[in-house]
């Protein structure tokens, strides 16, 4: 049986050969993280069908463990700051201050 880090580790195909040989149907169209939970689900089964833990135990344990693991994937997002401009005082020099409507000197 493996757990959820051991899948982790292991390469797309190597999860797809494991996920066909408990019995999962259609696993080229599954992702990493889909085929580990389908993964998951089937030992989880098995474990149950054997009388080892019981099926509801197993739901909640994959739910938990895929939470975990989804946010350990994730970069944290770094909050954006902004910054106000201070408002430039310009210098006008005696030809800026003409405008088109004052006579000329």
């Amino acid at each position: 049986m493996f757990n959820t880090n051991e899948l982790n580790d292991k390469l797309v195909s190597e999860l797809r050969e494991i996920a066909k040989s408990f019995g999962v149907e259609n696993t080229d169209a599954l992702r990493k993280a889909e085929l580990i939970i389908k993964i998951n689900e089937q030992q989880d089964l098995i474990k149950a069908a054997k009388g080892e833990i019981a099926p509801s135990e197993s739901v909640i344990e994959n739910n938990n463990t895929t939470a975990e693991s989804s946010e350990e994937e994730k970069p944290k997002k770094r909050a954006r700051t902004t910054v106000k401009a201070l408002p430039v005082e310009r210098k006008t020099s005696a030809k800026e201050e003409v405008s088109l409507f004052d006579a000329p000197s």
